[in-house]
């Protein structure tokens, strides 16, 4: 990992500010001018990667000379390079636990994300599911049970039609997040093992009587400000009354999905928020600069890819944080 500098180059632009009878001197004002060089290396959770490789992007455009290499290591692969020194910043999709807290390590949030059950858009049963929903004691039947095997079963239908389940084979945090809400952990969650949130969605998109979860961001075609033609955002029916409600229905909505998740109105427990770790307090400051820059113009960035913005006053908060001397 190369040194990252700081250039500063102070312009002089000289003006008068007036010609008057007295023929007052000409005053001149100092311009700064900030350069930022060098290179930025962060590695981390596949959740946050496609919205920190926009935020590099972005940044990088008002800043020819200075590389942000971003890295889909996992948030696993992510804390052990930055603690070994092999990055500036990680990215991770949960909290630090006691341990990590241990080894100097500081978290900042950077986005809120929503994990969501998914099924394909030609389920044979699509008016039965938008209809009634499932509730969460049905999901903790058919992703850990052995109570419903078939969709007849879980709608009150009379057909065998088995539901194919897809979970994660790798440690994930949509899954931890997804079993959690059901009272589980990730290996007591069932069904064909599929790697990453992109095999899942392709996975559900190719069968009709599959059911998923997902980052909530990666089912959505942003050209299209839609949801993925080939899938759907099964309702949950929430308040167990048997109906999917207007609120619980989310369909192809985005900016419905994402105002939830803002709000808190979509269930808190299937929302997480993502996380950018560095090793003690930030002290380059390039890197105190493009965090600065993710909590400002970066947060505009995250609502149009997909994901919730974080509130003024954490922004803010976040802001005098980096300022503060160390």
């Amino acid at each position: 990992m190369k040194t990252l500098t700081l250039s500063i180059s102070l312009l002089m632009l000289s003006f008068v500010l007036s010609c008057d009878s007295t023929n007052k001197k000409a005053q001149v004002s100092e311009q700064v001018i900030v350069e930022l060089k060098g290179n930025i290396t962060i590695n981390g959770a596949d959740a946050l990667y496609p919205l920190m490789k926009r935020w590099a992007e972005e940044f990088s455009k008002d800043n020819a000379d200075l590389k942000i290499e971003v890295l889909n290591g996992g948030t696993g692969k992510g804390l052990n390079d930055l603690l070994a020194g092999n990055c500036d910043l990680a990215m991770i999709s949960r909290e630090l636990d006691p341990s990590e807290e241990g080894q100097g390590l500081v978290c900042f949030r950077a986005t809120k994300e929503g994990v969501i059950p998914i099924i394909n858009d030609s389920n044979p049963y699509m008016d039965e599911i938008l209809k009634k929903g499932m509730t969460r004691e049905a999901l903790i039947e058919i992703f850990t049970g052995d109570k419903y095997q078939s969709w007849g079963e879980v709608l009150g239908l009379d057909n065998k039609d088995s539901v194919i389940i897809f979970t994660r084979s790798d440690l994930s945090g949509a899954a931890s997040v997804w079993a959690k809400y059901l009272g589980k952990k990730q290996e007591d969650l069932k069904g064909i093992l599929v790697e990453y949130d992109e095999n899942i969605i392709n996975a559900v998109i190719q069968e009709p009587l599959s059911l998923s979860y997902c980052n909530a961001h990666y089912v959505l075609d942003l050209p299209k400000g839609k949801i993925l033609k080939g899938i759907k955002i099964l309702p949950i029916d929430f308040n167990v009354n048997g109906i999917a409600d207007k609120n619980e229905l989310f369909k192809t909505d985005i900016c419905k999905l994402k105002r939830a998740v803002y709000l808190g109105t979509y269930p808190r427990c299937l929302c997480r928020y993502l996380y950018i770790v560095s090793k003690d307090k930030p002290e380059n400051p390039v890197v105190i600069e493009f965090l600065k820059w993710i909590y400002s113009n970066g947060q505009a960035i995250a609502e149009n890819s997909g994901f919730a913005r974080l509130r003024n006053c954490d922004t803010e908060e976040l802001i005098r944080f980096l300022n503060e001397p160390l």
